[in-house]
């Protein structure tokens, strides 16, 4: 696990080791127990073989005042909607949708307005969890959590 404040200059904040070769699904879980606030931090695979893969940088500014992402409803069984409210920008987001596995569901751009947003998604998911990931044009991403019936 890595952190930035900018983006571009990073430090290594610690290390999980993976169990290894495994048939169920593993979790890992890494806290930042120091007080961060703005800031990016990305997570790095490396495999048994030794190659490396970035699987993802996300942005944290922790002031949830004037932010606000949630699915509803959640769990859902058919569409839901995503509710949206941010004051960052007024152009173009991103919305992503991935399995459990990481594996791209779902992917929309769409137009994004100062306050408060609502999108409906009519994409027919498979009972499971996944996670949603909306980023703005300034490449500033959130992440929530979405469970399918």
């Amino acid at each position: 696990m890595e952190e930035s404040t900018t983006g571009c200059d990073w430090n290594i904040l610690g290390y999980i080791d993976a169990v290894g070769n495994s048939t169920t699904i593993q979790w890992y879980e890494f806290l930042d127990a120091t007080t961060r606030s703005n800031r990016y931090y990305r997570l790095f695979q490396v495999d048994l073989d030794g190659s490396e893969e970035l699987l993802s940088t996300l942005y944290s500014d922790c002031e949830t005042s004037q932010q606000e992402i949630t699915s509803f409803p959640n769990p859902s069984s058919e569409s839901f909607s995503i509710y949206w409210k941010q004051f960052n920008t007024s152009g173009d987001g991103n919305i992503s949708i991935r399995d459990i596995n990481g594996k791209l569901i779902y992917q929309e751009t769409v137009p994004l307005s100062l306050g408060a947003n609502l999108f409906i998604i009519k994409e027919q998911l498979t009972p499971g969890v996944y996670m949603i990931e909306l980023m703005d044009d300034n490449y500033e991403r959130r992440l929530i959590k979405h469970v399918v019936n």
